[in-house]
């Protein structure tokens, strides 16, 4: 399937209504929503394979709610939301039971294949919960119970590399090329494009990897949850290069993240005015600042957000892994397995006001 028949196919997915499904603490009841919520997604484009995924991490999931989560005896309700998000459907399960123990779960999610055979039933169940699910984030809501959002992504194609498919580039890497551009957001049609430059500059190694499925780009930029800012050849409109800002889950802020430039125009300065471009754009947002992460095995991003007034904040250990980046001056790949990186902020003159989780105070 080319990308305009992919296009067409998903343009036409319904937005329906969020539905809600209760049911008692009883394992005979996991058909019914099972049933209900895949009926939902066939409506939204999921194929058969896709919706036994769907099936087979609501099984794991409310087994283990009602066998560990409740005295025995003890009989309560189950709220079960179905939901459309930007990428497909969303599940969130609320309980109000013996609360999880998060810490243990992100242990058994964390765990390679060959290690889970050595575990339980329970750990095997997480481990195949976030196998099939694009999104798993289990939270404990005090008096307020547990909550377990699942998100299941519709098949969109991944870009691949592919000599047949140009990159449009009209140099050879590493060259400096001088020219005139101007800075936009993206249009829809130019979602394939910056995916295919992402995969040239990254390979398939980056941490945000929406990134790659052009019917992903554009869906998430037309519901600004993703804010795209491309630059552009005033002569031929190439696409330059290519940043965005993303929500940062830590801080709440808008995240500047996802920057590349096509090998063509490196030295253009292109992602230097992208960078403050997006500043004064945040500004005009009314909030208090801008995060950004910089790799540590990667001087220029570190140098970049010094250049641009950002301050060090916090330090993430091993935050990547197996990254593989296009060398400057040269068209190779190079490989590092594990790299950290610097979190740095920007602070908004007079939108001082405290920031949640306590990244920084002033």
């Amino acid at each position: 399937m080319n990308e305009n028949e992919l296009s067409n196919k998903f343009q036409n997915i319904p937005v329906m209504e969020r539905i809600l499904i209760s049911i008692h603490n009883d394992i005979k009841l996991i058909n019914v929503v099972m049933a209900g919520t895949v009926s939902y997604a066939k409506t939204l484009g999921f194929a058969e394979k896709e919706c036994k995924h769907i099936e087979l991490i609501l099984e794991e999931v409310l087994s283990n709610v009602i066998k560990h989560n409740y005295m025995p005896g003890q009989i309560e309700n189950i709220e079960i939301e179905i939901e459309t998000t930007t990428l497909g459907i969303g599940i969130r399960i609320k309980s109000k039971g013996i609360p999880m123990d998060i810490d243990a779960i992100k242990t058994f999610q964390n765990l390679e294949a060959d290690d889970i055979l050595n575990r339980d039933a329970q750990g095997l169940g997480i481990f195949l919960i976030k196998s099939f699910a694009d999104e798993v984030v289990y939270t404990n809501k005090g008096r307020e119970g547990e909550e377990v959002w699942i998100e299941k992504y519709l098949p969109y194609s991944r870009i691949e590399y592919n000599k047949d498919i140009p990159v449009l580039m009209t140099e050879k890497p590493g060259e400096s090329v001088k020219t005139d551009f101007y800075i936009r957001r993206i249009k829809p049609e130019e979602s394939p494009v910056i995916s295919r430059l992402a995969y040239y500059a990254y390979n398939l190694s980056y941490i945000y990897d929406q990134i790659y499925y052009p019917e992903r780009v554009r869906q998430l930029n037309e519901k600004d949850e993703m804010m795209s800012y491309v630059a552009v050849n005033n002569v031929n409109e190439e696409i330059l290069g290519h940043c965005a800002l993303i929500r940062d889950e830590l801080s709440e802020l808008k995240e500047m993240a996802v920057a590349f430039v096509n090998p063509a125009y490196r030295g253009s300065g292109c992602l230097k005015d992208l960078s403050k471009y997006q500043i004064d754009e945040i500004e005009k947002m009314n909030v208090s600042g801008v995060f950004v992460h910089a790799v540590t095995i990667h001087p220029y991003s570190q140098k970049a957000a010094y250049g641009l007034g950002f301050k060090e904040t916090a330090l993430f250990i091993s935050r990547l892994t197996a990254l593989q980046m296009n060398k400057i001056n040269s068209g190779k790949m190079k490989s590092v397995n594990h790299c950290s990186s610097n979190a740095g902020i920007l602070i908004f003159k007079d939108r001082r006001k405290y920031l949640s989780h306590n990244i920084i105070r002033k």
